[in-house]
């Protein structure tokens, strides 16, 4: 079974609906969620906010914080989370940030992944670095991305590390994991 089959399962186990906003993945983590038959039922919707202002006029990111930051950050990633769940009317949501690659961006090197949640009220975000060409980067985040869903269902936050440690974020939190509300 895939990480997208198991997101699935677990939300219809918890009769509950998955929201997912995408900046470095691109729709990755909505096609592979909506490949599973039956996801129509647990899968409200996404959207790709790949333009920084998307982020603030779609999702609702405070601007002045994105100006400030750029859009990797912690707290983009869970701004995010929280507006796709509030887009969608969804107890659950999963957002992506970060620098897929080749290059350096915004002072981050590539593979430097933020993963925003939102899970019945509460956000968090974990952070880390991938190694690997683009194609990598984007597949390892989206799978994180899922286990990251599948985690919340079960236990309303992000329990273990689901990406690999960074240096760019040493204040994160343990594990790479930030939680907030």
């Amino acid at each position: 079974m895939n990480r997208a089959e198991h997101v699935v399962i677990a939300l219809r186990q918890a009769n509950a609906r998955v929201a997912v906003a995408e900046s470095l993945t691109g729709g990755l983590i909505s096609a592979a969620i909506t490949s599973v038959p039956g996801s129509s039922a647990v899968f409200a919707g996404s959207v790709v906010t790949y333009e920084v202002a998307t982020k603030s006029t779609i999702l609702g990111v405070d601007p002045k914080g994105l100006a400030r930051t750029g859009p990797v950050d912690v707290t983009v990633a869970r701004q995010m989370a929280e507006g796709v769940a509030r887009l969608f009317s969804t107890p659950f949501a999963v957002a992506t940030t970060g620098v897929a690659g080749p290059q350096p961006h915004g002072g981050f090197p590539a593979g430097v992944v933020i993963i925003g949640w939102f899970a019945q009220g509460e956000t968090g975000a974990v952070s880390g670095q991938f190694q690997g060409d683009r194609v990598q980067v984007r597949d390892q985040a989206t799978r994180a991305a899922l286990h990251t869903v599948t985690q919340c269902v079960l236990y309303g936050q992000v329990r273990d590390e689901v990406l690999p440690r960074s240096d760019h974020f040493p204040s994160a939190g343990i594990n790479g994991n930030e939680y907030g509300r």
